[in-house]
């Protein structure tokens, strides 16, 4: 029996094959896993060059949120079917919160901040379904 097993622990033939399947699923792994994490940079990426052409509207003299909308939507590259743009506007005084309507104590105009928020939510994706993207604007 001892010299079957010898025998046996001599040969080479396979020996190949074995390591290819011990190794291939952590190949497989490090692949998906890479791509992953590939895809999540791309989406973030092409959501924050949308922000870009939102944020080069309002610097240029833009105050229609609307027209913003359509400037980050038509930048926004293979933007996912169930995704949204929402702008939000906040005045401050000095960092200090204020009714847009309203004057600051040295009677001069609040800035106004466009926040603008990119969401998309995309099924198929390895890591992340859902991404978020902020930036925030100076208006006026």
């Amino acid at each position: 029996m001892i010299k079957l097993i010898a025998r046996f622990a001599r040969h080479q033939r396979g020996a190949a094959a074995v390591e290819l399947a011990m190794i291939a699923p952590v190949i497989a792994g490090l692949f998906i896993t890479s791509f992953g994490i590939w895809e999540a940079a791309t989406r973030a990426r092409t959501m924050n060059s949308a922000l870009d052409a939102g944020a080069a509207y309002y610097m240029n003299g833009g105050t229609v949120d609307s027209a913003a909308i359509l400037a980050i939507e038509g930048a926004w590259e293979h933007r996912p079917e169930h995704s949204s743009v929402v702008i939000n506007h906040n005045c401050q005084c000095q960092a200090t919160p204020l009714s847009c309507s309203s004057l600051c104590a040295d009677q001069s105009a609040p800035g106004d901040y466009a926040d603008m928020q990119l969401v998309a939510e995309d099924p198929t994706a390895l890591t992340r379904n859902e991404l978020i993207e902020n930036r925030v604007v100076r208006v006026r």
